[in-house]
């Protein structure tokens, strides 16, 4: 996938918007989005000979014209030269918010956000050859982290395994995204999962009885600034299916807005 606008955009580390200024391409709503180096959620792994690679990532969220999640791979060598490697989302699907160990010459990437049809049940497992960098499933067995992203991931007993922990967990089976509050260790050498930790700390979260959004964080912005809330931010919902109140520092919400639901 290497080519002279990518690799210019490489670098100069130019986002999305900025590739389409600088060639006065056309309009994103109207063309698609246009390629960006500039993303969020993408890690990066320095190797002992100097090549920087550069994983994943997304730019911008789904209300822009140019939000894309990426499943590409960008090599940059000790002599700044770029290789920019693109795969079939069959073989390494949009990923974002991910972690990335450097094992040997593997890198394990543990997690992803993606796209909401894209996510399943147990955390995505890939591996990445850095010879070849052909990307491969990591089969795993035991009791796998759900969907997870924004973790963290650390290589434990001198290369051994990898903990993973923090970072929030989504998927089929919760109803919104959650904190997750346990830890997961891999064991490298036999690809098993164990649950390291049951930490019986309740989380709850308001859900419409429609499923249609909540608005709280329209909500907060209005109650922060009222004054001076505009008005494209006072019309995203509809003031009388709602009545807040904030005595201290909780959400209080009654009639149609939301029921609890409480999650373990």
């Amino acid at each position: 996938m290497t080519n002279p606008v990518w690799t210019w955009a490489v670098e100069h580390r130019l986002t999305a918007y900025g590739l389409n200024k600088a060639f006065g391409g056309p309009h994103s709503k109207d063309a698609g989005p246009c390629w960006s180096f500039g993303r969020y959620g993408r890690t990066e792994t320095l190797l002992p000979d100097g090549r920087l690679i550069r994983i994943g990532g997304e730019y911008e969220d789904w209300y822009d014209p140019d939000f894309y999640i990426y499943n590409n791979v960008i090599v940059t060598d000790a002599a700044g030269r770029t290789e920019i490697f693109g795969y079939s989302d069959r073989v390494f699907p949009p990923t974002d918010f991910h972690t990335a160990n450097l094992v040997d010459d593997r890198i394990i990437m543990i997690g992803n956000l993606s796209y909401w049809f894209a996510r399943a049940e147990k955390v995505q497992m890939l591996m990445l050859d850095t010879t070849s960098y052909g990307i491969s499933r990591f089969d795993t067995s035991g009791e796998a982290p759900p969907w997870v992203f924004k973790h963290s991931s650390e290589l434990v007993e001198n290369g051994r395994a990898i903990l993973v922990r923090g970072g929030l967990i989504c998927g089929p089976q919760w109803p919104v995204t959650v904190e997750n509050i346990d830890d997961w260790r891999l064991d490298l050498d036999t690809g098993r999962w164990e649950r390291l930790t049951r930490r019986p700390w309740r989380r709850f979260a308001f859900v419409r009885a429609d499923g249609m959004p909540n608005h709280l964080h329209w909500l907060g912005r209005l109650l922060k600034d009222r004054a001076r809330a505009e008005a494209r931010t006072r019309a995203v919902f509809e003031p009388s299916a709602f009545a807040i109140s904030v005595p201290t520092r909780d959400w209080i919400c009654s009639k149609r807005c939301t029921r609890p639901t409480y999650l373990t």
